[in-house]
Parts: C-alpha cells; sequence; structure tokens
C-alpha cells in the first residue's frame, strides 16, 4: 500500500524506513563507493604522472550531467502521470460500481422477493467484477481464489452476515482463466446486463433507466479495460535502457574529473550524488506500475472493502430479504417497518410538493400583479390629460 506520512514532518520522514528508496539503491551506491576508492588509490598512488590535470575531460562530464538530469526528470514525469492516471481509474471503477447498484435500488420498483434477490444479485455481480479485476490487475487472483472471499450482506432475519462472494462454478472458472485474460470481467458484465433485463421484464424497471444503469456498467468496463493497458503498456524500453546507461556512465566516471581536486573527499561527494541519481531513477521504476504489492503500491484489498461497505449502505433503506418459511411476527415486524417509512417518504413527498405549489401560486400571481401594475402605467402615459383641448380639424 501507499505509505501514509506526515507532510509538514520534516524530520521523522528522514528515518521512515518502509518504502524508502535509499535501501532499494544501497548496493548500487556500494559499487559506485568501490569505483571511487579504486580511483583515487590509483590517482594517489600508482599513477606515474605528477601532473594535477583531471584523468577525464571535465566540459564532457558536464554536458553528460546534464543529459542525464533532463532524461531522469522526464521520465519521472511520467511515470508519476501514470501513478496519478491509476488512481483516477480506481476511484472511477469504485464510483461507477456504487452508483450502479444505487440505480438499480433506486429505480427499481416491487420489494417482491424475486425483485429483491435479482437486487442483491446484481449488487453480488458488481462485487465480483471489481473483485475479479483486482485479482488481474494485481496479479492475485489464483491466491485469492484459493481462499474465496466473503462480503456482508442482510439475512432474510435481518441480521448482517458474511457469506460467500463467488458460488463454486465461478470458482472453477476463475482458477481456469489466464492471469492475462480480461474476458472474464466481460462475461461477468454481460450476466450484471442479463440480471437488469430481468429486472426490466418484471415490470421493475423501465428501458430509459435500464440505459442509464447500462451506462455505469459500460464506465465499469471502460475504466477496467483501460487500467489494463495501462499496467501491461510500459514505458519504451529504449527510453529506460539508455537513462539506466547514463547514470552509470555519470556516476561512475565522476571520480575521474573530482580527483585531482578533493582526494579521498570525493568519495562522500560519490555516495551523496549515488543516492540521489540512481534514487530518482528507482522511484520513477516503482510508481510507473502502482498496481503490485510492494510498499508504495495502492492497498487493492482495502480499496476492494472500501466499495463493498459502500454497495452495502446503498442497499440498507430497502427491506431485508424475507425467507417463506419466517414466522408470522418477525415477517409483520419487518413489513410495519417498511409501511412506515413509505409512509414517512410520501407525507415528505407531500410536503415538498405543497410547498412548491404555493411558491409557484406566489410566482404567478405576483407576476399578474405587476404586470398589472405596469398596464396602469402605461395607461396613464400614453392618455392626454383633461385640460388639454384638442385642435378643431379645419378640413
Amino acid at each position: 500500500m501507499v505509505v501514509q506520512y506526515d507532510p509538514c514532518a520534516f524530520w521523522s520522514t528522514l528515518f521512515i524506513t518502509t518504502g524508502s528508496v535509499v535501501k532499494k539503491v544501497k548496493l548500487q551506491t556500494a559499487m559506485a563507493l568501490v569505483c571511487t576508492i579504486l580511483v583515487v588509490v590509483y590517482y594517489n598512488y600508482i599513477r606515474a604522472d605528477d601532473s594535477d590535470s583531471p584523468i577525464w575531460d571535465s566540459y564532457v562530464h558536464s554536458l553528460l550531467s546534464h543529459a542525464v538530469t533532463l532524461l531522469l526528470v522526464f521520465r519521472s514525469d511520467l511515470a508519476y502521470n501514470r501513478f496519478d492516471r491509476g488512481r483516477q481509474l480506481l476511484d472511477m471503477v469504485k464510483t461507477s460500481t456504487v452508483w450502479t447498484v444505487r440505480l438499480v435500488c433506486v429505480h427499481s420498483v416491487g420489494e417482491g422477493c424475486r425483485v429483491r434477490r435479482i437486487r442483491e444479485e446484481v449488487r453480488r455481480l458488481c462485487l465480483v467484477l471489481v473483485f475479479a479485476f483486482k485479482g488481474i490487475i494485481s496479479g492475485t487472483l489464483l491466491k485469492t481464489v484459493s481462499s474465496p472471499p466473503t462480503y456482508a450482506r442482510r439475512s432474510w432475519k435481518g441480521d448482517i452476515i458474511n457469506v460467500p462472494l463467488l458460488t463454486p462454478e465461478q470458482v472453477a472458472m476463475f482458477q481456469n482463466v489466464d492471469r492475462n485474460d480480461t474476458t472474464l470481467l466481460v462475461e461477468i458484465s454481460s450476466n450484471i446486463t442479463d440480471m437488469l433485463v430481468l429486472l426490466r421484464d418484471e415490470g421493475s424497471i423501465t428501458n430509459r433507466q435500464l440505459s442509464a444503469i447500462d451506462g455505469e456498467l459500460r464506465k465499469i468496463t471502460a475504466a477496467c479495460k483501460e487500467t489494463w493497458d495501462l499496467r501491461n503498456i510500459q514505458i519504451p524500453f529504449p527510453y529506460v535502457q539508455i537513462a539506466h546507461l547514463l547514470t552509470l556512465l555519470f556516476i561512475y566516471t565522476l571520480p575521474f574529473i573530482l580527483v585531482h581536486n578533493y582526494s579521498w573527499i570525493v568519495c562522500l561527494s560519490s555516495i551523496l550524488l549515488s543516492i540521489y541519481y540512481f534514487g530518482i531513477n528507482n522511484v520513477a521504476m516503482q510508481i510507473q506500475d502502482p498496481f503490485g504489492t510492494d510498499a508504495n503500491d495502492f492497498n487493492m484489498a482495502a480499496w476492494f472493502e472500501t466499495t463493498e461497505f459502500d454497495t452495502f449502505d446503498c442497499l440498507e433503506y430497502r427491506i431485508p430479504l424475507l425467507h417463506p418459511d419466517n414466522d408470522a411476527g418477525s415477517h409483520a415486524k419487518v413489513w410495519d417497518a417498511y409501511e412506515e417509512r413509505v409512509v414517512q417518504k410520501k407525507q415528505v413527498k407531500n410536503i415538498q410538493k405543497a410547498y412548491l405549489t404555493e411558491r409557484q401560486s406566489r410566482i404567478f400571481f405576483a407576476k399578474q400583479e405587476d404586470d398589472s401594475v405596469d398596464e396602469q402605467e402605461h395607461r396613464k402615459h400614453s392618455t392626454c390629460p383633461d385640460n388639454i383641448e384638442s385642435e378643431p380639424y379645419d378640413g
């Protein structure tokens, strides 16, 4: 998951080891230090020439430093853009999933057992779609299917229980699918569409509402496809290779430029610059693919739990599923609570309707009064005064 830290605490962030890039580049820094020590020993103790001129031209090395800096800056910017776009796509998948379930709950009319079961099945299939997407993107699909996940739902008694998310058929289908195959997402999406068509056939939703819900479902599949492309289409290999090559060349030739002026102190410069250049390069390598299981990747498990909770919250104002064998007392209590909520909603709607009607009436009569005043003013200014006689017509 992405490491959390306090951006205002300067000193505490220096000593955070989780997700630190310093641990990633310690081997490269050690190799640069060894190279620097060998150059210093050669310059001070083995070299036969006593001149103080540098071993390599400093002008060429300065040009190389500018090229390496530009390459790393552009690569880091490109990697962060991929990181930010991945975050936006995950938010889009979660938001569209919640809106799909919410639209089904809002638009579906009727509280029959069949309609409620279809509504709950739509929510389950949406969570299955998100779960499959999470597993395929992070590469942990087979690992998570081996221990089947659960999700929260209300039982026919009204209790919140955890039930298996996947059916045995879906578990077998997930185990046989290729981790690089996205047709699984298309198949689950078509199953959701079939459930929506059943709601339409039951008369619970209209064709227009079906189109609106299907539009949110299309957003989910489009975001999943774009995330899959972002996960698999990498930064061009020649760009990454030349960035690695020039970084190594710059760090390992640095002692040849500074040793004639600084001698053993150049070892400290080599360590600091190695951490800087190798660290920037390693940061770009980490954030260009944020869907894995590294310390700085997205927490996909927490993201899935948040999506599950939000979809469950959409169903809370609906009555729970009723079992046919439920006792009459519990059945009556559930339906009494439901009828009470229906009456309260009708009262609120009637109050809002009466308020809007009264407001529209006030606006209408106020407009008529203003029109009458304007008409009187117009007549007053358009007629002649009584004390002015009209001139006779002389023919």
